[in-house]
């Protein structure tokens, strides 16, 4: 998955009351500062699978998408139009925060809206890559960074997905970035790692990372290798001794290397999720989650069997059936206990 930011352009304010605006949210034909261009007719079979899901597309502020308060609305009518992607959106004005953002928006403070997209067809072209056709996934409203250039910047670290043969022969990392030519541009590297620093220089090899496309004798670049990939998410996971890049770039990078995995039909890794250390709001897989919500249920669940038998032992003479059924309630409640304990030590592995 990736994101493209642009200047919130054409908003309207059509009604206040029940959220609903317009805007024009992306623009086509110009080359952005991540080297990109959206050719018109990108986002036509895509608003078309939505139209036929009968689904709404999400507008969720940031793409923070596990937090439900970002859930701020939907859009109402999308299509394409001479200047971009034009859409129709309608916000919960009933709830708090997206009442808050409805203000932001309307100040010019949130001025920059967002889409997530997945690039379905690609091409590169005089080191340009031209978007054909995407999977529009979401749109919403972002933050304003200090500097506009900079945050574009900061997003293309990672490496956009591109889906390209694959391979499974044998990996030697150093001897395929060894045969790599240097000086040669960055649409040139891009096709054959996942990552670029981006305060390297970008026709010199050593400002990106996480090779993994097989390179020949000639210095073209070929398929990705499956290997490569699958010890690329390794790494990003903590083996090897882990990587450097900073962790907010780890997610975009192994959105690149697993979708090079799923076109060879092989199951990517999971990301884990590591706690940083001055670091806030990592993130926890799809099992974590459930994991997590199952420890709750099993406190709450304890918690009730607790308070209902010791109202029960209050009710009942303190004879030889108190030990029966002080035995009895320590047992059920142990088993709970057990569940919970098991589940934390899943979470801890």
């Amino acid at each position: 998955m990736e994101h493209k930011i642009f200047n919130l352009t054409g908003f309207k304010a059509l009604d206040e009351e029940h959220g609903i605006f317009e805007a024009i949210v992306a623009g086509f034909g110009n080359v952005d500062r991540g080297g990109d261009k959206i050719l018109p007719g990108a986002f036509k079979a895509s608003l078309e699978r939505w139209k036929a899901k009968r689904r709404p597309i999400p507008v969720i502020f940031a793409h923070e998408w596990d937090n439900l308060d970002a859930h701020i609305g939907q859009v109402v009518e999308a299509k394409e139009v001479d200047d971009g992607l034009y859409v129709k959106g309608q916000l919960e004005m009933d709830e708090p925060f997206a009442k808050r953002v409805w203000k932001k928006m309307a100040q010019g403070v949130l001025a920059e809206f967002s889409f997530a997209y997945d690039a379905v067809k690609e091409a590169i072209v005089d080191g340009v890559r031209e978007l054909r056709e995407v999977e529009l996934l979401e749109v919403g409203p972002c933050l304003i960074g200090m500097n506009p250039e900079t945050r574009l910047i900061g997003l293309k670290k990672a490496i956009p997905s591109h889906s390209t043969a694959t391979s499974d022969a044998s990996w030697d990392g150093p001897a395929n970035e060894a045969r790599a030519k240097s000086g040669e541009t960055e649409a040139y590297y891009r096709r054959i790692y996942a990552w670029k620093d981006p305060d390297g220089d970008s026709t010199v090899k050593a400002s990106y990372r996480f090779v993994h496309h097989e390179v020949d004798g000639d210095g073209n670049p070929g398929a990705a290798n499956v290997r490569a990939c699958q010890t690329g998410i390794g790494v990003l996971n903590g083996g090897r001794g882990g990587t450097t890049i900073p962790d907010e770039d780890r997610q975009g990078v192994w959105n690149h290397l697993a979708r090079h995995l799923r076109d060879a039909d092989v199951e990517p890794p999971e990301l884990k999720a590591f706690a940083v250390e001055g670091k806030t709001g990592a993130r926890h897989t799809t099992k974590e989650f459930e994991m997590i919500q199952n420890v709750h249920d099993l406190a709450v669940s304890l918690g009730a069997k607790c308070a209902h038998e010791d109202s029960d032992v209050e009710d009942e003479d303190h004879d030889s059936d108190e030990a029966g059924n002080g035995k009895a309630r320590d047992r059920r409640a142990s088993v709970t206990a057990l569940r919970m304990d098991m589940d934390l030590d899943l979470l801890e592995l």
